[in-house]
């Protein structure tokens, strides 16, 4: 890339990094995709190295393989993905032990880091931030959705409720470490030390990363828009079961003859978009809006949230386009913010045509 990203940024730009698979195509500084195995096209000519899963977990059950190369890059960035992690921890907390609204902000940030690198700087993701964010990804569901199914986690040290040990038990008790073509390649004890590293408060670096400061300023807004959409797209499920398919114009026909471009947006996210936020609600099938009240604490409830809770939606065509309205409406402060803290400028309205590259 030969300028940052902030020079050509805008809403749908934006949007595609922080809701959207951009980030996953984009390479590191050993030339591969962040998204690694999701990026197939950029993974296959990075080179793929791939092994039978030497783990005697759940993971062996599946009979996929482990990621060497996304193995090796973290074993070698080790120590500074620890410091990078610890950079985070420090300024997104001043407790000793973070609480588990505190460590989903803490993933955010490692999520975000390449998407802030991006915008202030240019050339490929070094290694530590790049690392650090194929760890952040298995915790993209799981971290949700503990904070969901445990109630009062979101305002509690998460170390108090879930040692080292026992959070490793649950992702494998679930079967969380296991992807679609791949199982995780950390190994139990690695799992272990990454988390409790997210759990407690660390030691800023000297000096101060500036990526990392940034990262942790824009993260929260991030991670709102992303939960924003699960929202919305659990929303839309409800009107979607309540009968509203019919109402879409080609339902019923082939795929490839469907006009999804004639659907309301959450209704085309819902059946065919690529957002991570869709994965989170199609995994958890009797999610629902208020649930995600539990994500965060009691006196820190987001307006976009309450907004939601307060509407009547009709489970109906009607109630989809009252759910695309709601997007355009509650996305645009948190768009805003995440550009004006970037040191862009905040969009005046958002539309449809800002969302597209989630469904293509």
């Amino acid at each position: 890339m030969d300028e940052p990203l902030l020079a050509r940024a805008d809403a749908r730009t934006l949007i595609d990094h922080v809701a959207g698979e951009a980030l996953l195509h984009v390479l590191d500084a050993d030339g591969r995709p962040l998204g690694e195995q999701a990026s197939r096209s950029a993974y296959i000519a990075a080179g793929v190295e791939e092994r039978p899963c030497p783990f005697q977990d759940n993971r062996a059950r599946s009979g996929h393989p482990i990621n060497m190369a996304a193995l090796r890059q973290v074993s070698r960035e080790w120590d500074n993905i620890q410091e990078h992690i610890g950079s985070l921890t420090a300024a997104t907390s001043q407790r000793e032990r973070l609480t588990g609204f505190e460590i989903t902000r803490v993933n955010a940030a490692m999520q975000f880091a390449p998407f802030v690198w991006l915008l202030q700087e240019s050339g490929p993701i070094p290694g530590p931030i790049a690392s650090a964010f194929k760890l952040s990804v298995g915790f993209i569901r799981t971290l949700p959705l503990i904070t969901i199914a445990m109630e009062g986690i979101s305002e509690t040290p998460m170390l108090d409720v879930l040692s080292p040990p026992e959070f490793f038990e649950l992702l494998d008790a679930h079967e969380w470490l296991t992807g679609q073509t791949q199982v995780c390649a950390g190994s139990r004890r690695s799992i272990q030390r990454i988390y409790e590293a997210m759990a407690t408060r660390g030691t800023p670096s000297d000096p101060p990363s500036p990526i990392a400061e940034l990262a942790v300023r824009v993260a929260p807004a991030c991670r709102d828009l992303d939960m924003l959409l699960s929202a919305l797209i659990c929303a839309a499920r409800g009107c979607i079961d309540g009968g509203a398919w019919e109402s879409l114009p080609g339902y019923g026909e082939r795929r490839r003859d469907i006009p999804f471009a004639d659907w309301p947006i959450v209704a085309w996210l819902f059946a065919v978009g690529s957002a991570r936020s869709i994965e989170l609600v199609l995994s958890t099938p009797m999610l629902r809006v208020e649930h995600l009240q539990r994500a965060f604490p009691h006196d820190a409830q987001p307006a976009w949230l309450e907004r939601i809770l307060e509407e009547n939606l009709t489970h109906d065509l009607d109630g989809l386009e009252r759910i695309d309205a709601l997007l355009l409406e509650l996305a645009l402060p948190l768009v805003g913010e995440i550009l004006e803290k970037v040191g862009g400028k905040a969009p005046d309205r958002l539309s449809r045509e800002d969302f597209e590259p989630l469904c293509l």
